[in-house]
């Protein structure tokens, strides 16, 4: 795809998801997947949108359908990709003072993780009491992450 087109489809969804037009932001994104199936970003804005438009099931069948086709390497980096779009959601509404929104955001980021461990790991989570908390963890550690000289355990206390 040429870098017009990528650029044509980011800055008009980020304009109709900045105006809440979600069916708008949507149509766009799955436009952009259908005209280059390559380019990830559209998946994980067609996700946020989504799930913006409060349609989780959908927003997480997108996401698991493209987790089951990728390989392990792959799985990673397109989880980073999907978890900072989330992220990057999640930090807009707090700025606006949309905490529960926020919330959601925050939560989503950690059921994708969580999602990608059980492909990556092999992992089958029978009760989940690590994503709720990853929110405040992240408010608060955030700022810390991807510094050497730190290492943090949490032992579940």
């Amino acid at each position: 795809m040429s870098n017009n087109l990528e650029e044509r489809y980011s800055l008009n969804g980020a304009k109709y998801l900045a105006q809440q037009k979600y069916s708008e932001a949507i149509a766009l994104y799955k436009q952009g997947i259908e005209t280059d199936p390559t380019l990830m970003s559209n998946y994980w804005h067609l996700c946020l949108a989504l799930l913006l438009q409060e349609q989780e099931s959908e927003a997480m069948a997108t996401w698991l359908s493209i987790l089951e086709k990728a390989d392990i390497e792959k799985v990673n980096i397109w989880t980073l990709d999907l978890v900072k779009v989330l992220i990057a959601e999640a930090i807009r509404c707090e700025a606006v003072s949309d905490f529960e929104s926020a919330r959601k955001m925050y939560g989503y980021a950690g059921i994708a993780r969580g999602e990608a461990w059980k492909k990556v790991k092999g992992y089958k989570f029978t009760d989940d009491w690590f994503s709720q908390n990853l929110p405040i963890w992240e408010q608060y550690l955030m700022h810390l992450a991807n510094k050497p000289e730190i290492n943090i355990l949490e032992i579940g206390s």
